[in-house]
């Protein structure tokens, strides 16, 4: 929104919390707990549009894009995220990238 003198107000959060399913979720907390992986060298978390059918209901979800060390899947790692966080915070889709950008 532009104010009085034509300047461009941002509004929103600064930080990497972001609400799903109505709680407040940190995105970094999802992003450390790929870490602890052994398999996991890097990753980021988001939230993203998602296909229907990794989440019925939803057009936007939390979103990894992770990098391994080895061969390790998808669902092995959300088993990961369900073990150490609340299932909400689990992403909806994991996707094995070979570098971050």
């Amino acid at each position: 929104a532009l104010d009085k003198q034509g300047r461009l107000k941002l509004f929103g959060r600064t930080d990497d919390l972001c609400s799903v399913e109505g709680q407040l979720v940190s995105l970094e907390e999802i992003r450390l707990a790929l870490l602890e992986h052994g398999a996991v060298e890097d990753a980021e978390v988001s939230l993203g549009q998602v296909t229907s059918s990794s989440a019925p209901g939803k057009d936007v979800a939390l979103v990894a894009r992770v990098v391994t060390r080895r061969k390790v899947s998808p669902e092995r790692l959300a088993g990961h995220c369900a073990s150490l966080l609340s299932l909400h915070k689990v992403p909806e889709q994991i996707l094995l990238v070979d570098e971050l950008t």
